[in-house]
């Protein structure tokens, strides 16, 4: 299958980031974009720190999050449609059953599919996490 030239632009895009010395990238897809970022994740050589995944439905096959040792958080609204929520439950499933601590599970209650009113809850969400990830370590020393 050909790439697109929209491929290409993202990983022009991925390179220029690590070229100007930004260490921890991090790949935010929402609905399809967070089987992209996954993809990504996966076509590229620049080395990505963590991958946010949000309200993303069913993989194609052959994406796969499991052989990935990167930090992944999924972030799911509770008012999201049920084949959403069914995928990122398999999701969740597989990655406790191969035992990946690098996936953790986070639901966001009445949030809908863009989040629309719960705007701040996902932004601090994500604030806190990528905070934990990348500078709690570093804060304890």
């Amino acid at each position: 299958r050909s790439r697109g030239l929209g491929d290409v632009y993202k990983r022009q895009a991925l390179l220029k980031l690590q070229q100007e010395g930004h260490e921890n990238i991090v790949l935010i897809g929402q609905g399809a974009g967070g089987e992209l970022a996954l993809k990504m994740l996966n076509e590229t050589a620049v080395p990505v720190a963590a991958v946010i995944m949000i309200n993303t439905g069913e993989l194609a096959e052959g994406t796969k999050m499991t052989e990935t040792a990167i930090p992944i958080l999924e972030i799911l609204g509770s008012r999201q449609k049920d084949t959403i929520k069914q995928a990122v439950l398999q999701r969740h499933i597989q990655m406790k059953t191969e035992q990946k601590t690098n996936y953790q599970l986070r639901q966001v209650n009445g949030a809908a599919h863009y989040f629309a009113s719960s705007s701040r809850r996902l932004t601090n969400l994500v604030h806190g996490w990528l905070y934990t990830q990348f500078f709690e370590e570093e804060d304890a020393s």
